[in-house]
């Protein structure tokens, strides 16, 4: 009995270390694919919709590149709060949602608690759900009623997308064109926010109302200095300078091109 007390915490231990290897290994793609994404979406046709589902108006917006749509924001209203719901495809199929939101009975000042979900999805099939205390949950009713409604919707916003795309003639996306890998360009516009996720990324919108998104890898004292505190700089105008190269990104599987910010200047 002795020599089990003593190997039963080791066990418990390596069982749990080999669940959250399992774990990343199963959303590697999935983590990847939302690294690229975000990455190049502001180069990528952006196309904006609305989908009807009396009562309810969904604002959408989509990011398409050479291939398709590759990402969909939804703006989420509900009892629960309002919110956003991110939608990633790859190869035409839904591959990952996330969603965040605070909840309701907060104020500008002071929001509800924020709230988020992440869906994994494997050829159209949502297979692990990660809820906002990090909790795996179970395949039970609500799971079942989550994928049901995340993929219905899904079709719906693809289609409402797909349809304003058609109408307007656009046809595939054109990617506007880069200048040379790693050479420093500039940016103005106006600070939204840092996401954080697997890497940091620098939020804004540019002069021209294009909303522009930034890996936060290598940056000087200017930029780490509003890592500390972002919401203090939020809506200032700014000027970037930022750059666009090959990074490894060990979380997101390897080298991939990324643009990175370098430095800001706050714009008075």
């Amino acid at each position: 009995m002795k020599h089990l007390r003593f190997y039963l915490p080791a066990l418990a231990a390596l069982t749990i270390f080999s669940s959250n290897v399992l774990a990343q290994d199963v959303t590697a793609r999935h983590r990847a694919v939302y690294e690229e994404v975000n990455a190049k979406a502001a180069s990528w046709q952006k196309i904006k919709a609305e989908h009807h589902d009396d009562p309810i108006v969904f604002e959408l917006e989509g990011w398409a590149d050479a291939a398709g749509l590759r990402k969909i924001i939804s703006q989420v209203p509900g009892e629960d709060g309002e919110g956003t719901e991110e939608y990633y495809l790859d190869g035409g199929k839904l591959l990952f949602v996330y969603r965040s939101y605070h909840m309701a009975g907060g104020d500008a000042e002071s929001p509800g608690k924020r709230v988020e979900d992440r869906f994994y999805f494997k050829e159209g099939v949502l297979f692990h759900w990660l809820d906002s205390g990090k909790k795996v949950r179970e395949k039970d009713a609500d799971f079942t009623a989550e994928a049901e409604r995340l993929t219905g919707n899904f079709r719906d916003f693809v289609a409402a997308l797909e349809k304003v795309s058609a109408a307007s003639g656009a046809g595939k996306a054109k990617a506007r064109p880069k200048a040379a890998p790693g050479a420093l360009q500039v940016l103005e516009g106006k600070f939204t926010g840092i996401e954080q996720g697997d890497y940091a990324h620098w939020q804004m919108t540019s002069k021209e109302g294009t909303p522009r998104s930034f890996f936060v890898l290598k940056p000087d004292k200017s930029v780490a200095d509003v890592l500390d505190a972002p919401d203090k700089f939020a809506g200032r105008a700014c000027r970037i300078q930022w750059k666009a190269g090959k990074e490894t990104l060990l979380e997101a599987g390897g080298a991939m091109m990324v643009d990175q910010v370098v430095s800001v200047e706050w714009i008075k």
